[in-house]
């Protein structure tokens, strides 16, 4: 409720603003679970979480990586959650998972352009990054604290 990109009057967002011109903006978004293995599940399957469980993909479970596949597409994800990487069943479809354990958002976005680069042009692809850096506390990059008052945003 406090970005430009939502109607929010101060320019809270530039950046964000210009990427949203170009891509899919959601207004409403909701997550299925209140922490990452079954919210990442969800997004991955479809399923709701009584249906892959709390602390994994079910054996049987087929994920969007396994649909695009054949239809040609590559699937990456990095991710800076360990845990992620190292269930099979959140691997299931990809073509490559690489975790880099509590790295910088950064870092994982370099990670992901590194694996884009190396495919062949044109190659279609499904790109899947899990960054940890907007957990608490937060304690933003030096530029970008100078735009705002000392009590934050309001």
């Amino acid at each position: 409720d406090h970005l430009d990109l939502y109607g929010y009057a101060r320019g809270t967002g530039p950046r964000l603003k210009a990427f949203a011109a170009d891509a899919v903006v959601f207004t409403n978004a909701y997550a299925t679970s209140s922490w990452a293995r079954p919210s990442i599940a969800s997004l991955l399957t479809g399923a709701w979480p009584d249906r892959h469980g709390r602390d994994g993909l079910a054996s049987d479970a087929f994920t969007l990586p396994e649909l695009l596949g054949p239809a040609g597409y590559r699937s990456h994800a990095v991710t800076a959650h360990p845990r992620l990487a190292a269930d099979p069943g959140f691997a299931q479809g990809f073509t490559a998972v690489r975790a880099l354990a509590d790295a910088p958002a950064n870092e994982i976005v370099d990670a992901a352009l590194a694996a884009l680069a190396a495919l062949a042009p044109n190659q279609p692809v499904a790109l899947v990054l899990h960054l940890g850096d907007p957990r608490g506390p937060y304690a933003p990059p030096r530029e970008f604290v100078a735009d705002w008052p000392p009590q934050g945003p309001g």
